[in-house]
């Protein structure tokens, strides 16, 4: 079994300790040839129970952003016939391509080529997805939609432009899409650190009830947001006299990550059994994995941990995901 893999190009050393070896075909991608890493020594096997099913392993991976399965490699364009990727044409189907640096962009082409052969392609909502990557060789894969970890090539979402406070208010948006979180379940948040206040904007703006909490200034389009209540204070203030419970803690303080997991734990008399945590552990340059372990840690003592990912939208830090436990 061979996959493609797209990651942060910076952090290729994190990824390669992570899942083993790989071959780098570009920046950010790389190819697994016969995949079978059941021996080495996983960062998430110890807080995530997961198969050893190596797709599964892929998706629990903190570095890699994305992959596929490779299911054939041409030497050129010329050399890619609808008819030997065996889609079942009663699927709905969307192409996700990929090209390198000066690599011609045949997209208009396949997809023409695919409507000629009679798919339907809808890159919204489609049954099946094509894979290509065109660099010295085209790499292609083709993949049920539910297989692949994002509905974006590459890991790569690019949100349009709305009334956002900042860009981190993406951040928390590709956290919930990527781990399909069901926020109409969430009555109440807590955001820790909530200034200037992106995160606490995108939950009230979806109807949910926040508590922003930051001795700092919120933007007054969240301010006077009427599903938000701002407490003026530091975290540990707050946990001295709030007597009501949580749904969802959000947490995107520029601390060390170990420091803000035991911020978070604080919170345990006000959280309800089950709520939802979305935390990102800032990483400093050097000692990436003792960093992530070091909040994990932490966290774990109170929370079920469901993944950690370098998203897209992260820079420095990653994602963490986990659930409250009573």
């Amino acid at each position: 079994m061979e996959y493609i893999i797209f990651y942060d190009e910076n952090y290729l050393s994190e990824t390669k300790k992570e899942i083993g070896d790989f071959v780098v075909l570009s920046d950010g991608i790389g190819r697994i040839c016969d995949a079978d890493f059941s021996d080495k020594n996983y960062i998430m096997d110890k807080y995530v129970k997961f198969d050893d099913n190596f797709a599964s392993r892929l998706k629990y991976s903190i570095f890699v952003r994305h992959y596929y399965r490779l299911d054939s490699v041409l030497n050129s364009f010329e050399q890619l016939k609808i008819c030997d990727l065996k889609i079942d044409k009663s699927k709905v189907c969307a192409l996700h391509a990929v090209y390198g640096a000066g690599v011609e962009n045949k997209t208009s082409e396949i997809l023409k080529k695919l409507e000629n052969e009679g798919y339907n392609c809808d890159i919204k909502n489609p049954k099946i997805v094509i894979s290509t990557t065109f660099l010295d060789k085209i790499y292609i894969g083709v993949s049920n939609r539910e297989e692949l970890p994002t509905n974006y090539k590459q890991g790569m979402p690019h949100y349009a432009k709305r009334n956002e406070i900042s860009r981190a208010e993406f951040k928390l948006q590709e956290a919930i899409e990527y781990y399909k979180l069901n926020t109409e379940k969430v009555h109440i948040a807590l955001d820790l650190g909530a200034s200037p206040g992106g995160w606490t904007h995108l939950l009230a703006e979806n109807g949910i009830k926040v508590a922003a909490v930051d001795p700092a200034e919120l933007d007054p389009r969240v301010s006077n947001n009427k599903n938000v209540k701002h407490y003026k204070e530091l975290s540990q203030n707050f946990l001295t006299h709030y007597d009501g419970k949580f749904d969802m803690v959000v947490n995107d303080m520029k601390m060390f990550g170990d420091k803000s997991a035991h911020i978070v734990c604080n919170c345990e008399k006000i959280i309800n059994d089950g709520a939802t945590l979305i935390m990102t552990i800032k990483l400093a340059e050097t000692k990436i994995w003792e960093q992530i372990t070091a909040a994990l840690d932490v966290l774990k003592e109170k929370f079920k941990i469901v993944g950690v990912k370098k998203l897209f939208h992260n820079r420095q830090e990653v994602t963490v995901i986990a659930e409250f436990k009573q």
